[in-house]
């Protein structure tokens, strides 16, 4: 099964796509904007990671646009019992396959998904305050600002304040923008 977007699909992690998921991961740009933290990563780390990747807590999918892998999207601590989830996505930013709009239509894809086939009722997301795309998008998308976790995450020798963000069902239900070729 795929998640079909207007630009993207996300379709399931392929051994093929890992060298991609690698440079992304190692990238010092891309570990900058990012709530977490890992070592450098090998190609044996990313085999493993690849051979454990069945959760039924966690989705994670490859951002593909004809046929060519240029990110990945993900949903995280699923809650079942309370319908919640956590959104994910990286995006690489030096490919020559993405597309204006891919980000957006990847993250509007699995957030339809999670609400309309999953039956989601919150999706919560963390970022940066130093991470402006990553805020504005889910401002744009409708995402409401619960707080700040004040100094949360420590990067490049210093604490970095994190901010949280959620989407309701009944949100997501009233902005045009999840509608499907409106």
């Amino acid at each position: 099964m795929e998640i079909i977007g207007e630009i993207v699909r996300l379709r399931a992690v392929e051994r093929r796509d890992l060298s991609l998921l690698r440079e992304m991961l190692n990238d010092p740009w891309m570990e900058s904007m990012t709530e977490g933290w890992h070592f450098p990563i090998s190609e044996e780390m990313q085999e493993k990671w690849f051979q454990s990747q069945s959760s039924k807590n966690e989705l994670r999918c490859v951002v593909d646009i004809d046929g060519n892998a240029v990110g990945m999207v993900g949903l995280y601590e699923i809650d079942w019992k309370n319908r919640s989830g956590g959104i994910y996505y990286k995006m690489d930013r030096c490919l020559e396959n993405r597309k204006r709009g891919d980000t957006v239509d990847a993250v509007v894809s699995l957030i339809r998904y999670s609400f309309d086939e999953l039956g989601l009722h919150l999706i919560h997301a963390e970022v940066l305050v130093e991470n402006e795309k990553s805020r504005s998008l889910l401002e744009k998308l409708g995402f409401q600002q619960e707080g700040i976790l004040r100094q949360r995450v420590y990067k490049g020798g210093a604490f970095h304040d994190q901010l949280i963000f959620s989407l309701l069902k009944e949100e997501y239900l009233k902005k045009k923008l999840f509608r499907k070729g409106e």
